[in-house]
């Protein structure tokens, strides 16, 4: 899984950020493996994400600690419902 602390399409940064992210995707896809790219917020389809193996989902939180980030991925169900609980 990889983590964005923006919502999609933020900006140029993210842009670049984002290929890196489809880059990895696409090399973990040919593995047999999925990459999931959380977004705090998705109002639309993160453009460089579209075509590639990465899955953007929403997991609305914060990531103001590890600890955060950690009890959010291992939540049951957070990737399969695309939300954090």
């Amino acid at each position: 899984m990889c983590v964005a602390n923006f919502p999609a399409n933020t900006g140029y940064a993210w842009t670049y950020i984002e290929s890196l992210y489809r880059g990895l995707a696409e090399h973990l896809a040919a593995r047999g493996t999925p990459t999931y790219v959380a977004y705090p917020l998705i109002e639309a389809g993160p453009r460089t994400l579209q075509g590639s193996a990465a899955q953007a989902v929403e997991l609305p939180f914060k990531l103001k600690t590890l600890q955060n980030v950690e009890m959010c991925a291992r939540s049951s169900g957070a990737i399969e419902s695309g939300s954090c609980t």
